[in-house]
């Protein structure tokens, strides 16, 4: 049967050739933003243009979009809509090239020696274009490095609570000094300072979106990243708050609505979310190191990691111990830290969490009662973290 379906593959008039290895990569980044539940088939699937050298996949949740351009060798212009996961597990243990042909209806994949005729159930001109009357606004250009770390030590400080939608994002502004992320969920605080130009209106990036970006991003990468925003026009009263670029207005007004990240070969459109980030500065203390004490991931994961209501970690600089108790059957358990100031009760998984990110960390705090500072080797990270009662 295989023998007989590959020439046919051959004779498609469209057609595109590409790595088995380069179409599996880019596969699994289009397909995080696809949602497992859908009603709506067309977002259950994943676009594939080729024309040229280039092969482009597109995944859509209809909030954000990514795609990534693969060099490959088309024949014709080939358009067309197909389930991931059919895709995915053709190519999964593919060694040579991929090729995908379409002639009508149907859709060829040939992976070695696995040949799939398929249907293709919704025509290309049934995917969504949300970006469809946006205004482009003239870009920023973000360093990969600084953007990578601005995302990965915010990320985890973002709520999931969604009655605080507004928390449900990394806030993305300029502070005066440049790019400033900042994340908070109510309880830790993770603000970071790029020291690159930004020049766009703040805005709070979805945890879904940031994290598509960061999977585009090398830590040590050298390249740049080019955020483009897109603005929308609606009628009524803006609201006016912290990070509010303009004053209210009862006219027609223009608005940031979305952000369009730009990298080589991909690129993450997305909406942001339309709210008011609060003003994360009044919960951020001076720095007095009346308590302060220092300890290590490595004692930290010695404790177990407790239930809801036994997580709660004594920290006492002063008598040079860290206690947790009421876990293992109401034992209390202690080690050694090094520090000075009175004793402070903290959640051991959250100060887990920053220890686990830098290694090594220095708890700051002015009271036992007051937030602490959660310090790294880097000065450019602001990391805050609410007390507990112990």
């Amino acid at each position: 049967m295989n023998a007989h379906a590959q020439p046919k593959a051959a004779a498609a008039a469209e057609t595109v050739c590409v790595a088995a290895d380069d179409l599996r990569r880019s596969l699994a980044f289009v397909r995080k933003v696809i949602e497992r539940r859908n009603t709506i088939p067309v977002l259950n699937m994943i676009r594939l243009d080729a024309q040229g050298k280039a092969l482009t996949l597109r995944g859509t949740d209809l909030d954000i979009e990514c795609e990534v351009e693969l060099e490959a060798s088309a024949n014709g212009q080939l358009s067309c809509l197909l389930m991931p996961g059919l895709l995915a597990d053709l190519v999964r243990y593919a060694e040579g090239p991929v090729t995908i042909g379409k002639e009508g209806e149907i859709v060829t994949i040939s992976a070695d020696d696995v040949t799939a005729e398929v249907r293709a159930l919704c025509p290309p001109e049934d995917w969504p274009d949300f970006m469809d009357k946006r205004d482009l606004g003239a870009p920023a250009t973000i360093g990969e490095g600084a953007l990578h770390k601005a995302l990965s030590t915010t990320l985890p400080c973002v709520s999931t609570e969604e009655t605080r939608y507004y928390l449900n994002g990394v806030y993305l502004h300029d502070a005066g000094e440049g790019l400033v992320a900042v994340a908070t969920d109510g309880h830790r605080l993770a603000r970071y300072e790029t020291g690159e130009d930004w020049g766009l209106d703040g805005a709070i990036l979805p945890r879904k979106t940031a994290r598509a970006v960061l999977d585009r991003l090398r830590a040590d990468g050298n390249g740049s990243v080019s955020v483009r925003p897109a603005s929308s026009k609606r009628s009524g009263r803006l609201p006016v708050g912290f990070g509010a670029p303009k004053p209210a207005t009862d006219e027609s007004s223009t608005f940031l609505s979305h952000l369009v990240f730009e990298g080589q070969g991909w690129a993450v459109r997305s909406k942001i979310i339309d709210g008011t980030f609060p003003n994360y500065s009044r919960v951020i203390p001076k720095r007095t190191g009346k308590i302060s004490a220092t300890v290590t991931a490595a004692a930290l994961k010695r404790f177990p990691r407790g239930s809801e209501r036994t997580r709660a970690l004594q920290i006492d600089p002063d008598g040079g111990r860290m206690t947790m108790k009421g876990v293992l059957e109401n034992a209390t358990i202690s080690m050694p830290i090094q520090g000075t100031g009175p004793a402070m009760g903290c959640n051991l998984n959250y100060l887990l969490g920053f220890a686990q990110r830098a290694g090594t960390i220095r708890i700051e705090g002015n009271s036992p009662n007051d937030p602490f500072h959660i310090l790294t080797d880097d000065p450019r990270l602001t990391q805050i973290l609410m007390p507990m009662r112990v």
